[in-house]
């Protein structure tokens, strides 16, 4: 057998050496990651793996390939910009090579491109970035919280979105906004949003998770909710699922009669068949054992500003310890800052979306952002040596370290190699030094200082009121026109 010898030089006489599919497939991913559009794919390339979605929307040549599409949509929820301000930026680090070719002020390619863009492929990126998240192992014995609770979106009042999901009761037709409820699943211990549904705001949110979220939940899991989820459906088919369950006790039962003490076993029976909902079969219910064991758990609330002062928690730990259980469930209030997050801090409480399909991938792409946020948080955290807790992610500020990556990632996007490597580490410490105070004698009263515009509300469609408002010009308009004659 003879060893093949390469000499300085042997490629001038025989020819390239052959390359290794590994490296012409690293080749190929550099160059996707490299004509990525904006600033965000210098800090979110690794986690986002966009190589993966390129050519999603189709096989030929685009001027909006999916990856540039995505990363377009991803710099908009991070900044909070329009189609023009993304056609904008995809011009200018994507086309500004290319003399030839010019995007113009025209945003109808790339909303046709946002619209061809995979449902599965989007989903596809979520679920590679939650997997990159580190969950606490410091939550009931390292198992792993899962927190459920439901919130709504308003969406762009179009025909399509109204005929999906129609706007409140008592609002009169062409006077209000089509309403999505979300129903999420978020990990307790990252911060994660890892799952959510979607329906109209009529639909029933326990039934949601039931049909589509609970399915989600691994043998071993722990799911902390509101009272909403503190019934013997919920409890009987999670715990035939392996998950143990923590939520406020139902208004519709009481503290048990005659016994004493703040921590006390009882046992619920199946309610009769009325009770079961439309979504659940008979087969189904007749399945659910004829009784079930649970915890009460009473405990005071002394901190000002509550306005409850007992919360009586009702669980299938039957072992835990009640303060343990206490703790746990004050985390719930956790979920509600993760919202605001969300809606508040990222503008999501109203989605620029005049279809249904368009709506949900907007609320995907939001929860994306949000989870990246998150996963530099926990970098920060882990770069900067402080604890990896979901405690201490969690009092680092949203608001703080989504304005620091939007001011590094400028110039990450032209930085080289190892200028790159020193601003990421700043940018870690930047996030990890804003840590929000431990105020625990905060509270504030539930009002509002600033003052609503003294505009009515609208009662009637809004072409309505343009005729009106035609109608009195015109009538103003003919009578002065009598008296100057």
């Amino acid at each position: 057998m003879h060893k093949t010898l390469y000499f300085k030089g042997f490629n001038r006489f025989f020819g390239r050496a052959k390359k290794s599919a590994a490296r012409t497939l690293k080749e190929r991913f550099d160059e996707i990651r490299g004509r990525a559009p904006g600033q965000l794919h210098s800090l979110f390339s690794e986690a986002v793996e966009a190589e993966k979605i390129a050519g999603a929307n189709g096989c030929r040549e685009r001027l909006f390939p999916a990856d540039v599409t995505f990363w377009g949509m991803l710099g908009q929820v991070f900044r909070g910009g329009s189609l023009r301000d993304a056609v904008r930026e995809i011009q200018a680090s994507v086309c500004a090579a290319d003399g030839e070719r010019d995007l113009g002020n025209s945003t109808g390619s790339y909303s046709d491109a946002r619209q061809r863009l995979p449902q599965d492929s989007m989903d596809a990126v979520h679920e590679r970035v939650c997997e990159k998240m580190m969950s606490s192992g410091g939550l009931l014995g390292g198992r792993r919280v899962m927190v459920v609770d439901g919130t709504s979106v308003q969406l762009e009042d179009t025909p399509a979105n109204q005929k999906e999901y129609c706007q409140p009761v008592g609002q009169k037709p062409g006077c209000g906004f089509p309403v999505m409820q979300i129903v999420a699943l978020f990990n307790l211990g990252s911060s994660a949003l890892e799952r959510f549904s979607f329906s109209p705001h009529t639909a029933d949110e326990g039934g949601m998770f039931d049909v589509e979220l609970m399915e989600h939940l691994q043998a071993g899991d722990v799911l902390l909710g509101d009272r909403l989820y503190g019934s013997y459906l919920h409890f009987a088919a999670l715990a035939a699922r392996g998950v143990d369950v923590v939520t406020r006790l139902n208004g519709s039962r009481g503290w048990p009669k005659g016994m004493r003490g703040d921590d006390v076993t009882v046992q619920w029976r199946r309610p009769a068949p009325s009770a079961r909902p439309p979504h659940v079969t008979q087969q189904e219910w007749e399945a659910l054992p004829a009784t079930i064991t649970v915890r009460y758990v009473r405990y005071l609330i002394d901190i000002p500003g509550f306005r409850t002062r007992h919360i009586m928690v009702v669980t299938t730990l039957l072992e835990a310890p009640a303060k343990e259980l206490a703790q746990l469930y004050l985390r719930r209030w956790d979920i509600e800052l993760c919202f605001d997050d969300i809606k508040t801090t990222m503008g999501m409480d109203f989605i620029r979306a005049k279809s249904p399909a368009m709506a949900v991938k907007m609320v995907t792409m939001y929860a994306i952002a949000y989870n990246l946020v998150r996963l530099l948080m926990q970098q920060a955290a882990r770069a900067t040596g402080s604890p990896t807790s979901a405690g201490h992610s969690m009092r680092l500020s949203f608001k703080g370290a989504l304005d620091a990556t939007l001011r590094f990632a400028a110039e990450m996007a032209q930085a080289s190699r190892k200028q790159w490597h020193s601003l990421r580490h700043k940018l870690l410490r930047t996030i990890a030094g804003d840590c929000l105070p431990r105020r625990l004698d905060r509270f504030e009263p539930r009002v509002v200082k600033r003052r609503p515009k003294p505009f009515p509300r609208m009662t009637v469609p809004r072409a309505v009121l343009k005729q009106r408002i035609l109608a009195n010009h015109a009538r103003f308009h003919s009578a002065a026109t009598r008296q100057s004659s």
